[in-house]
């Protein structure tokens, strides 16, 4: 049986769900030289492709919303139309950045997992955190945050996911941990569990309070529990 490798960008797309025009976006993140996908695989896709396709449509461009609360930048994509949101939210953390480097909140509704959710009418948003380097504390305070300024411009939500890479990944697990939970379910991809905000007893307690889910290929794993153990 052939051993088949993913990247973060398939498991994102995994996570989500599967839908229309693959073959275009393969071909626009991997170009030319991204090695070719198991035979069957492929053949999945375009089943796949075939059934999404009845029901795919040119949906309106996404309204991009930007601002700042509490020093945090933020971005935030949502439907054309305000009547068109579903009231489902998604929330994502980014992870480690040097702590000199410019505050952004780097949000990319073009991309294919990004897109279904706008297409479906979720609002998409990404926070910079009020400060780079590592900001456990901040970062959540900052999603939290974030979550209240959606709340109070465009009304509560009734379903809230968390998405987190890295650093992100640890955040949203600490968010997941919480009780009550703000938040029904986290995606925790590459989540860096070993790293410790300086002066913070912040850790995760291995004890979520909302479905929690870990994405992580076989060299993060091996690569944190290094960092944990030196």
């Amino acid at each position: 049986m052939q051993d088949i490798q993913f990247d973060r960008t398939d498991l994102k797309m995994l996570a989500f769900k599967l839908t229309g025009q693959m073959d275009a976006e393969m071909t626009r993140l991997y170009g030319s030289t991204h090695p070719p996908r198991d035979a069957q695989l492929r053949r999945l896709g375009l089943v796949v492709l075939s059934v999404c396709a009845a029901r795919l449509g040119a949906a309106p461009a996404p309204v991009i919303e930007t601002g700042e609360i509490a020093g945090a930048k933020f971005t935030l994509a949502r439907p054309a139309a305000p009547a068109n949101w579903n009231r489902h939210v998604l929330l994502i953390a980014h992870g480690y950045r040097d702590a000199k480097a410019p505050l952004v909140a780097d949000l990319f509704p073009e991309q294919l997992a990004t897109r279904t959710l706008l297409d479906e009418g979720w609002i998409v948003a990404k926070t910079s955190y009020r400060r780079n380097g590592l900001v456990i504390a901040d970062g959540l305070a900052d999603l939290d945050a974030l979550l209240a300024h959606i709340a109070k411009n465009h009304g509560a939500p009734t379903r809230v996911l968390l998405e987190g890479e890295s650093m992100g990944g640890l955040i949203v697990t600490l968010a997941a941990e919480r009780a009550p939970s703000l938040y029904a379910g986290a995606i925790a991809i590459g989540a860096a569990l070993s790293i410790k905000e300086p002066g913070s007893t912040l850790a995760p307690s291995t004890k979520p309070q909302i479905p929690l889910l870990f994405l992580t290929n076989q060299n993060e794993f091996f690569f944190f529990n290094d960092t944990a153990t030196t």
